[in-house]
């Protein structure tokens, strides 16, 4: 419909021009028109090749900061992790630690024990220890 009514239009215009004018000036004049016409096709294509360049540009940024934040986690994950075993390893070594002191006191506990039996059995009071002996 509006192509029907800018064509009537146009029509229209070259008709009334055409009364004012001589022919080779009405065919500047139409030769202009399809050289705007042809300009305005142009930049309507031009602006459409940049909105389809910027809109890719923009989905390579989006992946390159999605990529970095994945990135991101995936150290922060690794460095948690790092920690958690760090930590694990600390804890270990206070339990072998811990586990080792207890050893000894089961250890000494049974040389007490001993040492206390012998001096019952013997009746002397100064009955050496396996540690003393």
């Amino acid at each position: 419909m509006n192509r029907t009514l800018s064509e009537g239009l146009s029509l229209s215009y070259h008709l009334s021009i055409s009364r004012l004018m001589p022919v080779h000036d009405i065919e500047t004049v139409l030769k202009a028109e399809e050289q705007a016409v042809s300009m305005i096709r142009n930049a309507e294509a031009e602006a459409e090749r940049r909105i389809t360049a910027a809109k890719e540009k923009a989905s390579e940024i989006i992946a390159e900061e999605k990529k970095k934040a994945s990135e991101a986690a995936e150290e922060e994950i690794e460095s948690v992790v790092q920690d958690a075993r760090s930590a694990a390893e600390t804890l270990s070594e206070e339990t072998d630690r811990e586990v080792g002191r207890i050893r000894q006191s089961a250890v000494s506990g049974k040389e007490a024990a001993v040492t206390l039996i012998l001096r019952a059995i013997t009746g002397e009071e100064h009955v050496l220890s396996g540690r003393d002996a």
